[in-house]
């Protein structure tokens, strides 16, 4: 599980700033839930069910209507993958798209690497 604990405050500014400034990962910081969305995709890989994983998140949230237009939206600005469940092919699967995956992996890796090393 990706945690951004980090003893400077600095550097958890900067990966904001990484996020903020990325083509795709911005998007992630227009709602009061939309970081911790992409840190549950990120974690989980995919969510079966945009019920379910509306009911997961504990950051405030709007009302379900809205939420799923958030997603349609992020689905529309390629951050987003929105498929027929697995399970259940009227539940909806969603998923990081590849690049934004590899995108956000890529900050947390520099920062697991860079920072989490110099400060043990």
């Amino acid at each position: 599980m990706v945690s951004l604990y980090c003893g400077s405050y600095s550097m958890n500014l900067s990966i904001l700033n990484k996020i903020a400034t990325s083509k795709k990962l911005q998007y992630f910081l227009e709602k009061s839930f939309s970081l911790e969305l992409l840190l549950l995709l990120y974690n989980q890989n995919e969510f079966e069910g945009i019920e379910n994983i509306y009911q997961v998140l504990v950051s405030p949230k709007p009302k379900y209507p809205a939420f799923k237009s958030y997603l349609i939206y992020l689905n529309n600005k390629n951050c987003i993958n929105i498929d027929d469940g697995k399970i259940k092919k009227s539940s909806k699967t969603i998923s990081l798209k590849p690049e934004v995956f590899l995108e956000f992996d890529a900050i947390i890796k520099f920062y697991e690497n860079n920072v989490l090393l110099n400060n043990k």
